[in-house]
């Protein structure tokens, strides 16, 4: 038996005893915890050989990386470059009716020699 498999086995064991405890509150899964970085900038592109997938490098990748890693778990940040480019982006579609931002100011991000301002985006009209 693999790895995966026996922590699926294992997995699936906790989930049957919690759910034979009747009368007990227990959370058994509260979905999946993506957190999302967006930057706008120029990314270099290679394809990997080995697996046909393409590789993508470049400052705008680490900056997003580094953007993901200061927002919690279901949200969504970008750079204020990214922001500008998408309200610039296709006239037929206006972003500002479609997301909610909240601007966060100039954050440290590791490893970027300057603050970036982010930019708190969500669906407009959800809590």
């Amino acid at each position: 038996m693999t790895y995966g498999a026996r922590r699926s086995a294992a997995t699936a064991n906790t989930l049957r005893t919690l759910a034979e405890r009747p009368g007990q509150d227990h959370v058994l899964f509260r979905g999946l915890r993506l957190k999302v970085g967006v930057d706008a900038g120029a990314a270099d592109a290679t394809i990997v050989p080995s697996t046909g997938r393409v590789d993508y490098r470049g400052r705008v990748m680490n900056r997003a990386a580094r953007i993901a890693a200061k927002a919690q778990a279901g949200q969504v940040w970008s750079s204020r470059a990214a922001w500008v480019q998408a309200q610039e982006g296709d006239e037929d579609v206006a972003v500002e009716e479609l997301l909610e931002c909240r601007f966060l100011g100039a954050v440290p991000l590791k490893g970027v020699s300057e603050a970036l301002e982010l930019v708190h985006c969500k669906l407009a009209g959800r809590g």
